[in-house]
């Protein structure tokens, strides 16, 4: 009896809205995903292939060749660099709550004083609710009126999703330094990036794009 397996097969460059970007299949091998997915969705497109899951398929319902799923691109808006989103930022109300951006440094907000920071800011792009419980913020971190990161927090009290880009290494690392200076010292964990780079990644999370940002207000 021949063996399958699952796969997503997800396009490599970011598709037209309404134009296949991902598929989900059953297939005998990754060869034989690509093959099904580009005779369908178009030869022209680059594809990329990984297992799905576990991989091997054992449910004898299910062995054989098939597509479970097929995602389109959805709408989204134009690419932003982190340098567009801290223009947009420039007039945003500065919140200086640690409890607002301690994801983003790892730190014991319960033993920073309260009102102590007077350095370490986050002004809020978008911040609207999905429902009661889950929101969608994207926000920027701002050292002494210079920004050096942007933030984003998603889902339940903003836990089930969160991340932050550091445009300013020297910028975050002095942050981080001053927040722990007001109580114990820890160690911070980031990614660097260009602040002049438009990434669909700065505004695309939680299951979609945040094209909020034509219209800032």
């Amino acid at each position: 009896m021949p063996e399958f397996y699952s796969y997503i097969v997800q396009a490599k460059e970011e598709r037209p809205e309404g134009e296949v970007e991902q598929v989900g299949l059953v297939a005998s091998s990754p060869e034989r995903a690509l093959q099904m997915v580009a005779q369908e969705h178009g030869e022209g497109v680059g594809w990329d292939v990984k297992p799905f899951g576990r991989g091997r398929v054992s449910n004898s319902d299910f062995m054989y060749e098939h597509v479970v799923y097929v995602q389109k691109s959805p709408k989204r808006g134009p690419k932003r660099s982190a340098n567009d989103l801290y223009a947009l930022a420039d007039e945003k109300e500065d919140v200086y709550d640690p409890y607002r951006f301690q994801r983003f440094f790892d730190i014991n907000v319960q033993d920073i004083p309260e009102d102590a920071n007077t350095r370490v800011s986050l002004r809020i792009l978008y911040d609207p609710y999905i429902d009661r419980e889950r929101c969608k913020t994207l926000g920027t971190l701002w050292l002494d009126g210079q920004p050096f990161a942007v933030t984003q927090e998603a889902g339940r009290d903003g836990g089930d999703h969160y991340d932050h880009f550091v445009t300013d290494a020297a910028r975050y690392r002095e942050a981080h330094l001053y927040l722990v200076s007001l109580y114990e010292p820890g160690t911070p964990d980031f990614t660097v990036i260009n602040p002049d780079e438009p990434m669909r990644r700065l505004t695309d999370f939680y299951g979609g794009d945040s094209f909020l940002l034509d219209d800032p207000e």
